[in-house]
């Protein structure tokens, strides 16, 4: 019976994904199914649409990564941020917001040495939903001289929020999975494109000192 559950679920999050992708279909091309779709030459706003279907119908988390070859399989690892005990454990991390996903994946954590660990979302009434990223100052002068070189293409890996469990603690931002998990589709973004929503912002003097070192690299 739970193995016909899974099934029917499964069938279902798919048959949604598949409506989304077929309201583009002058977006992705190919009418038929493609588990990764190039995104590089559709234009911010199409891709804007995209996404915020795909977040909108509450069936999918996303997880982001500047890497520049597919992972067809998600395996579990320790986050980056492990300031908390949830953090500390192996598991994929993923979001429901998918600017949360873009930030991580644009910025090429392999070449700054110390990255901020959060975000700061607007959800409120008077301003558009949007991600900030704060880098301490020195990181940030870094990220100015030469964008390019640390900004990145992002591969947005799109996932069924029901093979995920929410982070206590987080709000409705964060969920995890301690089992290997497989996207349903992975979406090429630009990086000029993954930033149009995205500020990326200089700590204050405030801010650096109230810095912990869980959150240094």
């Amino acid at each position: 019976m739970q193995v016909s559950q899974e099934k029917e679920g499964f069938q279902n999050v798919h048959a949604t994904l598949r409506k989304i992708l077929d309201g583009f279909g002058g977006l992705i091309g190919d009418a038929d199914f493609d588990k990764y779709i190039d995104l590089h030459e559709s234009g911010v706003e199409k891709v804007k649409m995209l996404l915020d279907e795909l977040q909108a119908s509450g069936k999918f988390v996303f997880h982001g990564n500047p890497t520049k070859e597919i992972i067809y399989e998600l395996q579990p690892r320790q986050a980056i941020d492990n300031e908390t005990s949830e953090n500390s454990m192996n598991a994929v991390f993923a979001s429901p917001r998918y600017l949360e996903a873009l930030a991580y994946g644009v910025l090429d954590k392999f070449n700054l040495s110390r990255v901020w660990r959060g975000f700061t979302v607007n959800v409120g009434h008077q301003e558009p939903e949007g991600v900030s990223i704060k880098l301490e100052p020195e990181v940030y002068q870094t990220l100015q001289s030469n964008p390019a070189e640390y900004l990145q293409d992002v591969l947005l890996y799109v996932l069924d929020k029901a093979d995920f469990s929410h982070v206590p603690n987080r709000e409705e931002n964060e969920y995890y999975s301690t089992d290997a998990v497989s996207p349903l589709l992975t979406l090429y973004i630009p990086r000029d494109i993954a930033i149009n929503s995205i500020q990326i912002l200089p700590f204050s003097e405030e801010d650096v000192q109230n810095i912990t070192p869980a959150e240094r690299r």
